[in-house]
Parts: structure tokens; C-alpha cells; sequence
């Protein structure tokens, strides 16, 4: 807190922006993604199921973290950051290597979205 000065209405308002960001960006997420995945009939449901299965579960943490107050949200902000990095990191590795969305599946999506 800085000196002489009440941060929780800022932080509150903050906050709220950062939750409603994140419903944004776990439905876009989720379409993009299951875009992408679907191009690929041997492995890309699959994949899917296993993406919106971990996604629920993940997310449903990451709530947890941003649910209460401001002033117990800003306690576990860096668990919070260092999980989001966690979870991005393995979104990576498993659905958006260069293995799972080589070229030619991300050129089969577009010709089938025209």
C-alpha cells in the first residue's frame, strides 16, 4: 500500500477488468484452439476433450485465486502469476507445439473455414 493511501478501490476495479478479461480469454481460448485441434480426424478430438477436460479443472483453480476480497486476491497474486505461467507453458507443449499444429493443419482449417 502506498504511504497515506487507500489502493483497494483501485485494486478492486483492477481486478474486476482481470476477471472479466479472463472469461473473455478462456472462450476465445477454447474456440480457437478446438479450431485448430479439429483439423486433424486421427487425433485432433482427441486432443479436444483432453484440452476442455484440463481447462475446467485449471481454470476452476485459477478462480479460486481471483475469488474474495482485494486484499486476499493480492495475497496470492504471485501464486496466481506463477500458476498462469505454469498453465501456459503447458498449453505449449501439448496443444500448440509444432507437432500438433504443423502447417499443413493449420492451412486445412483455413480452407475449410472459406
Amino acid at each position: 500500500m502506498l504511504e497515506g493511501e487507500r489502493v483497494e478501490i483501485d485494486l478492486d476495479a483492477a481486478l474486476g477488468r482481470l476477471r472479466e478479461t479472463f472469461i473473455l480469454h478462456n472462450a476465445s481460448e477454447t474456440d480457437l484452439v478446438r479450431s485448430l485441434l479439429h483439423g486433424t480426424p486421427q487425433w485432433g478430438p482427441l486432443l479436444v476433450d483432453r484440452m476442455l477436460e484440463e481447462h475446467v479443472a485449471e481454470h476452476a483453480a485459477f478462480w479460486e485465486m481471483l475469488a474474495g476480497s482485494p486484499v486476499d486476491v493480492a495475497a496470492r497474486m504471485e501464486d496466481l502469476s506463477e500458476e498462469l505461467d505454469a498453465h501456459m507453458a503447458a498449453e505449449e507443449r501439448t496443444f500448440l507445439n509444432p507437432l500438433v499444429l504443423h502447417e499443413d493443419t493449420i492451412r486445412h482449417r483455413r480452407q475449410e473455414s472459406t
